[in-house]
């Protein structure tokens, strides 16, 4: 074993489990979480010469990857969902899932289902007191990137029905 290997080979021991649970607490099943945490350290180990800041490299890489699977399997979803659409408009509630689950709910469910899965989780920070800035950071993203977001969040939710309850949450948040 040469001294990168070895060097590489407690990196990975510290920072893996660390990796996984970040992503784990950013929204991410574990295993996905674990995935992508694999994937960033096969990478880093290929370039382990040529990174300066390991472990900002590879917390970078697992988000992105993570976003970017998330993002191949969001779109998968959708276009299932789009497939399957014409029978889900079909069938109407019975009577117990009217008596459980109130119209604006439900309404309020699809309207925020027809963001991507990376609005919704702006949202979702948004709406649990984060600023924008906070937001990019916890995103690894630029705060022009997270307003972009908010702005297609709106833009895809226009007018809606449900739209009014899922846009308070983007409205009160401009800092």
């Amino acid at each position: 074993m040469s001294e990168n290997d070895g060097e590489f080979d407690s990196f990975f021991r510290q920072e893996y489990p660390r990796i996984v649970l970040q992503l784990a607490t950013e929204g991410l099943e574990l295993q996905a979480a674990k995935d992508a945490t694999q994937e960033a350290m096969v990478q880093a180990y290929a370039n382990w010469e040529e990174i300066l800041i390991p472990k900002a490299w590879v917390r970078k890489v697992a988000q992105r990857i993570a976003w970017r699977t998330s993002h191949r399997n969001e779109m998968r979803r959708q276009k299932e969902e789009k497939d399957n659409s014409a029978n889900r408009r079909s069938r109407e509630p019975g009577p117990e899932e009217r008596a459980t689950i109130s119209e604006e709910y439900q309404e309020v469910l699809r309207t925020l289902q027809s963001l991507t899965s990376t609005q919704r989780y702006v949202m979702a920070l948004l709406f649990d007191g984060y600023t924008t800035r906070e937001v990019a950071q916890k995103m690894g993203v630029s705060g022009a990137t997270v307003r972009s977001h908010i702005r297609h969040a709106r833009q895809r939710l226009g007018s809606r029905p449900g739209a009014v309850v899922a846009q308070e949450v983007v409205v009160t948040d401009e800092r």
